[in-house]
């Protein structure tokens, strides 16, 4: 395991998470995205999760079930000028939605 699913996963078992995770490679993004479903689902419906995982339903039926600021959470951009500012509006957007424990 790399980069930033290694390190959701160790926040997650400090059970912690990440506000947003930026990266460019679409597979990437889905391998995210399904282990921040797993995550949301364990304490929630892991039933669905168990279908997913058998092959049962497909990916976006278990992402249905997952909260859509979670969803969102992740962005599927690369860095540079031509995205910086939908990258920037994006992570304003997720700021104004978070709750910060200090």
């Amino acid at each position: 395991m790399q980069g930033q699913a290694a390190c959701q996963r160790v926040l997650s078992e400090l059970d912690l998470s990440l506000l947003l995770m930026l990266e460019m490679d679409k597979a990437a993004c889905y391998t995210l995205k399904t282990r921040i479903a797993y995550h949301h689902l364990k304490n929630n419906d892991f039933e669905l999760y168990k279908k997913y995982l058998k092959g049962e339903i497909n990916r976006e039926t278990l992402y249905k079930d997952v909260p859509q600021k979670l969803k969102d959470s992740v962005i599927n951009l690369p860095i540079g000028e031509e995205f910086n500012s939908e990258i920037h509006s994006r992570i304003e957007n997720l700021l104004s939605m978070a709750v910060i424990l200090i």
